[in-house]
């Protein structure tokens, strides 16, 4: 039996393409710079927001860092309101555990302190999953309206990011 030690591997661009586990083997982004304008929903069922990011991991065993940054708003509602989101996989959300319900179920729910019109904030959803394959992936952030009113992802605040870190694992 024969033992092979390197201490990297590189492409013929003398790009290392693998390291030790930890290390970021590529990184991916999408953004929103130079866009305008509301996406927005009045649905209470999760609806794509059409913000997305693929990429095609180097390794299946790698680890995928998935981040979306970005603007949010909600408009209307009575009383307990918001807006909910999630992360989908190629359609599959990857953070859920069960639907959406009164309390956003376990996606990240914004809720503003008021329910008039135009409550901002900033919008921060992140999950670190298996890649399993060397496929290409797609990301894409959904979102859902809670209790009535509209649920909002603006890019006149600023750009939206949506970044995946490949991770050795």
């Amino acid at each position: 039996m024969s033992t092979l030690r390197v201490n990297q591997i590189q492409d013929t661009n003398n790009k290392i393409i693998l390291n030790n586990t930890g290390s970021i083997l590529q990184v991916v982004n999408a953004n929103t710079i130079g866009l305008t304008g509301e996406i927005t929903t009045t649905s209470a069922a999760y609806v794509t927001t059409g913000l997305s990011v693929s990429i095609t991991p180097i390794s299946a065993s790698s680890k995928l860092y998935v981040e979306f940054i970005g603007n949010s708003k909600f408009n209307g509602g009575a009383g307990d309101d918001g807006v909910a989101f999630k992360i989908y996989r190629d359609g599959v959300a990857i953070n859920t555990v069960k639907p959406v319900s009164t309390d956003g179920g376990d996606s990240l729910f914004y809720r503003p302190e008021s329910n008039g019109n135009n409550n901002h904030g900033q919008l921060a959803v992140s999950h670190l999953v298996d890649a399993n394959s060397t496929a290409t992936t797609t990301f894409t952030l959904f979102f859902g309206d809670q209790w009535g009113g509209t649920g909002v992802v603006s890019r006149d605040w600023g750009a939206n990011q949506f970044t995946v870190m490949e991770i050795v694992a």
